[in-house]
């Protein structure tokens, strides 16, 4: 029984060493790299709403959010209206 208690104890102080990266890069490569084009999806359905036919085309794309200083920070997808 305490075999397996100390395998057990083992493994759980031991997963957050093997989960973490071995090399991790510099901020500043990430600011070097270009901001890629925003993707956009569009589709184009039918659909019969109250008894009428209705054609329609649905868009969504990404929006990129900048700091201050313009660089990027995040992008969130977003559907246009």
């Amino acid at each position: 029984m305490k075999k397996i208690l100390l395998a057990v104890c083992a493994l759980t102080l031991s997963g957050p060493v093997f989960s973490q990266s071995a090399s991790q890069p510099p901020a500043a490569k990430e600011a070097d790299k270009p901001i890629p084009e925003p993707i956009v999806s569009v589709t184009r359905h039918t659909g019969t709403f109250g008894g009428q036919r209705v054609a329609y085309t649905a868009t969504a794309s990404e929006t990129y959010l900048k700091a201050e200083d313009g660089t990027p920070r995040q992008a969130s997808s977003r559907s246009p209206m």
